[in-house]
């Protein structure tokens, strides 16, 4: 009788140090400590000389959680779930009410730059089960307009060389397929042009080749989970301008309290209170954009007035957001 293991209980066959984890699954390597520490998410073993050791069913785990998360669920609650209770959770969590089916109608549409990756993509048994590749060049400078198609969900880019010149190129691809998400894998850069493409570039996923046909599965079914839920529940039920003006909520932070909670973030491990002060003062600086596009540009001032609306109530919930924080992590509040 063949034996019916479940993903929990597989046997391993290769172990991942940890820079290599947080590469494959998007984390920081702050941030997978205290999913290990705080919420014992998984347990790495050590190796002769004290440094982690991840197994193949560590990363699994992993990329499971950080999809949850991505997808709005906390890790606490999370973190230690088995296997099939996190599929699950995914699968649910890519339904727009209890009775429904999949988010999308359609399958996830990739198109692809690069020759390798396509070819792996093709030939591995690697193209998740709910994506089709409806394009491919073999790199970014062969790519012609009228060829591409008009709408595409995933974009993977193969960037051996990824310099500063061609972050232009990836932000005008992204921007005329209207791609929701995209991974570009690189093997040579610096950390300014990563910094550089990150802060540009939305919703994108850089990571560093080589990767094993495994891993870019696992990356692409990552990414391809999160493009469906985007694709419908996200921008389908948004309101559309107009209507009658909501108030807009009082700042709870000055731009000194803001700072002076970030200078103190630097001296705990947490990296959360410094996250969510770049967050705000992001949402405080459009806040004044819109605000002030709404009153000098009359042709356009609805949609200014709800971008303003939206920014404020946006900007309201991360600064309750950063008040619980500063009280779980023992902050003096006199500080901020």
């Amino acid at each position: 009788m063949k034996d019916s293991k479940t993903a929990d209980q597989a046997p391993e066959d290769h172990t991942y140090d940890i820079s290599t984890v947080c590469r494959l699954v998007g984390l920081t390597s702050a941030n997978l400590r205290i999913w290990e520490k705080r919420y014992g998410a998984v347990t790495p073993t050590r190796s002769s000389s004290g440094r982690r050791q991840y197994s193949r069913r560590d990363l699994q785990r992993l990329t499971l959680l950080k999809t949850l998360t991505s997808l709005g669920h906390s890790i606490k609650s999370s973190a230690k779930l088995p296997f099939a209770e996190l599929e699950r959770r995914i699968e649910e969590s890519a339904r727009p009410d209890p009775g429904g089916g999949p988010v999308t109608s359609h399958a996830c549409r990739i198109c692809v730059i690069g020759g390798y990756v396509g070819t792996i993509l093709d030939s591995e048994n690697v193209m998740p089960e709910r994506a089709v590749k409806v394009a491919e060049f073999p790199d970014l400078d062969s790519i012609e307009p009228s060829a591409l198609p008009e709408t595409v969900d995933l974009l993977i880019i193969e960037c051996p060389a990824l310099l500063v010149q061609e972050i232009p190129k990836i932000e005008n691809l992204i921007t005329g397929t209207k791609a929701l998400r995209s991974i570009v894998i690189y093997t040579f850069t610096t950390s300014a042009v990563l910094e550089s493409l990150e802060n540009r570039v939305a919703q994108i996923t850089p990571i560093r080749a080589p990767l094993s046909p495994g891993e870019l599965k696992m990356l692409c079914e990552t990414d391809v989970a999160l493009t469906n839920r985007s694709a419908d529940a996200a921008l389908e039920n948004a309101p559309l301008p107009g209507g009658e003006k909501e108030g807009i909520p009082d700042r709870q932070f000055s731009e000194q309290q803001l700072a002076k909670i970030a200078q103190i973030s630097t001296s705990i491990k947490c990296e959360c209170p410094h996250q969510l002060v770049s967050l705000l003062k992001s949402l405080n600086g459009f806040e004044i954009y819109s605000a002030e596009c709404e009153n000098e540009n009359a042709a356009d001032a609805e949609i200014h007035a709800y971008l303003h609306q939206s920014t404020a109530q946006a900007r309201s919930i991360i600064e309750d957001a950063l008040k619980v924080l500063i009280k779980f992590e023992g902050l003096n509040p006199e500080e901020a």
